[in-house]
């Protein structure tokens, strides 16, 4: 969660009652209609936090995945462009390009799965890794719901504060196997 001034003070473009205010949770609980969205407005540290809560509770360890892990699940060996191959198909993933202006449900888009059908590698969120990208800054891959072109591509990275709070940013866990 965050309010308004908490979003002003990061300096982030996204108007808070039109694009941000939608996403936060309130008493624990997420926004009504949202059971099934990615989680966003979640710091590197409570994304680390959430992964390994997760991880006791179905007894096997969870994580925040590296940079590399990410990558290898969106793009396979093959090292594709987008986790379907290479050319952007607008269709495949939750974009400024073809989406609704907002997250969708996650594993909306299956026919964007990659080669290790991971879902969602491109399009919905930028999902926090836990690989440093620069002094102060946390890698994030992917592209979000708002962005358009070539961002959806599974290469795409750039780092972030850990400390900040988005609306396109969130997460996933992964498993050592």
């Amino acid at each position: 969660a965050i309010d308004e001034a908490g979003w002003k003070r990061q300096g982030f473009a996204q108007d808070y009652a039109t694009q941000v205010a939608r996403f936060v949770w309130k008493d624990g609980s997420p926004p009504s209609g949202r059971m099934d969205h990615p989680v966003v407005l979640v710091t590197w540290n409570g994304a680390a936090s959430y992964c390994a809560w997760r991880g006791k509770l179905v007894g096997q360890p969870r994580r925040l995945p590296s940079e590399g892990e990410y990558e290898k699940a969106a793009r396979g060996d093959g090292g594709l462009a987008y986790p379907w191959g290479n050319t952007l198909e607008s269709d495949k993933l939750d974009s400024g390009v073809k989406g609704p202006g907002d997250t969708t449900p996650v594993g909306t888009y299956v026919q964007g799965a990659s080669p290790y059908g991971m879902l969602d590698a491109a399009g919905n969120v930028f999902e926090w890794t836990s690989t440093p990208f620069k002094k102060g800054q946390m890698t994030v891959k992917g592209s979000s719901w708002e962005d358009f072109g070539g961002l959806g591509r599974a290469a795409s990275r750039h780092g972030r504060p850990p400390a900040i709070r988005h609306a396109i940013i969130g997460f996933r866990c992964a498993a050592d196997s």
